[in-house]
């Protein structure tokens, strides 16, 4: 995966943020504040990848799902082709949420586990 110079700055931005919410789910709740943290990021991310393709709902809305498949046939070659870019880079930053997601609940609940419980 190559990174681009935006991605150094998104990565750096999300790190510095990450850490602060961190600092504060832990001063509030404690290590499983962190672990509770990383799942909502987590959960964030996978929920912006599954609606990565278009919009994602029960059959209630077929219609708007309809909608968006003829639009998206509508479109102009380069539309589409912007239109991939986009969806590229989107799936760079859910793949971002999710590792860095991942790695707060790893730390959130050892932390909870090792230093929390009682022995």
């Amino acid at each position: 995966m190559r990174f681009h110079r935006a991605d150094v700055l998104t990565i750096g931005g999300a790190s510095i943020a990450t850490a602060f919410a961190s600092y504060f789910a832990y001063r509030v709740v404690g290590w499983f504040g962190i672990g509770v943290l990383g799942l909502l990021i987590a959960f964030i991310g996978f929920h912006l990848e599954i609606e990565k393709d278009g919009p994602v709902g029960s059959q209630q809305h077929a219609d708007l799902y309809a909608a968006s498949h003829r639009a998206r046939e509508r479109m102009l070659p380069s539309e589409r082709a912007e239109e991939r870019a986009e969806i590229a880079a989107n799936v760079r930053l859910c793949q971002l949420s999710k590792m860095i997601g991942t790695a707060l609940i790893v730390v959130g609940l050892s932390g909870f586990y090792f230093f929390q419980l009682p022995p």
